[in-house]
């Protein structure tokens, strides 16, 4: 097991997706650093009817996530996948020091950094523009309600 505070938050997101037949997830493949041209637009794709999302995790230290921390590739992808009916693309970002965990749907991303000049995701703005997923701290690790945390984000973002 990875001590990498990111890749936990991956495996406890993956973990706890896993425990909702209602939920289909697939992990795509990390490769480190783009290796042999392979550069995924994020790292879960989740389906619960009626709604597909395109999670790219991203765990901080702090109260910020730099936006240069969102790869070209995840940011334009995910636009793009913004464009398509009932799906809903962001960041879910986890800031460590607070033990919260927000989605910024990518259209925020967008405004944020292309319309208010902004240079990262401040937990400040998340807490206004996010949708929290409830974790549960067991002693280390945690466990999140994802099933009614995918609900919410279809309710608020579906189209």
């Amino acid at each position: 097991m990875s001590n990498d505070p990111g890749k936990v938050f991956e495996q406890d997101f993956q973990i706890s997706s896993g425990e909702h037949d209602d939920i289909s997830l697939d992990r795509l493949r990390d490769p480190m650093g783009g290796a042999k041209g392979i550069q995924n637009i994020c790292d879960f794709i989740v389906f619960t009817s009626p709604w597909q999302f395109f999670l790219e995790l991203k765990s901080r230290q702090g109260n910020t996530l730099n936006f240069k921390e969102i790869t070209d590739t995840q940011y334009l992808g995910l636009l793009k996948k913004s464009a398509k009916k009932n799906v809903i693309p962001g960041i879910l970002v986890d800031y460590r020091d607070y033990e919260e965990v927000y989605f910024v749907h990518i259209q925020d991303c967008y405004r944020l950094r292309e319309v208010e000049g902004k240079k990262s995701l401040h937990i400040k703005d998340v807490r206004e523009i996010g949708i929290q997923l409830v974790g549960h701290k067991k002693r280390v690790r945690f466990t999140y309600d994802v099933l009614p945390f995918l609900k919410e984000l279809g309710r608020v973002h579906g189209s």
